[in-house]
């Protein structure tokens, strides 16, 4: 979250395939495909709400020859796209935004810093502090995102 570009503002809906945008340079992808992973490689990809085709909690090695649809950020898609043979593709829309980075940093250095001088000090409480106030900005973040699809 400190060094990595984030999404910012208000997205802009795109129909197709994404195309290379250096101001809207993150977006969410949605395709239908079926897909089988490549050998050696470690599936990456979950099916929820699915309960007649996939488990919810099994990381999947193939659509078992059904096309499926899945949404996906530019990051993950870069990441199926290694660990997947995909067929049938087809890119049906999606979103793209803006992305910055060290939106957090500020916030990320005070409490890394508290965290390593209390564990410097031995001060465990202020630690455990420390510890918490990172995470609660990792939990909002990924709740916030979560509420939103």
């Amino acid at each position: 979250m400190d060094s990595c570009k984030l999404p910012f503002g208000e997205p802009i809906y795109f129909e197709g395939k994404y195309k290379e945008d250096k101001v809207y340079d993150l977006y969410v992808q949605m395709i239908s495909c079926k897909f089988k992973i490549k050998k050696n490689k470690i599936p990456t990809i979950q099916i929820k709400n699915d309960r007649f085709h996939f488990k919810e909690n099994e990381y999947l090695e193939s659509s078992e020859e059904e096309i499926v649809i899945l949404t996906l950020t530019s990051v993950d898609l870069k990441l199926f796209f290694e660990q997947y043979e995909v067929y049938d593709l087809n890119y049906i829309s999606g979103w793209k935004f803006k992305s910055i980075k060290g939106i957090f940093s500020s916030y990320i250095d005070k409490w890394i810093t508290r965290k390593i001088e209390a564990t410097k000090e031995g001060n465990k409480g202020q630690r455990s502090l420390s510890k918490l106030m990172l995470n609660a900005l990792y939990r909002k973040i990924c709740y916030f995102v979560r509420s939103s699809k």
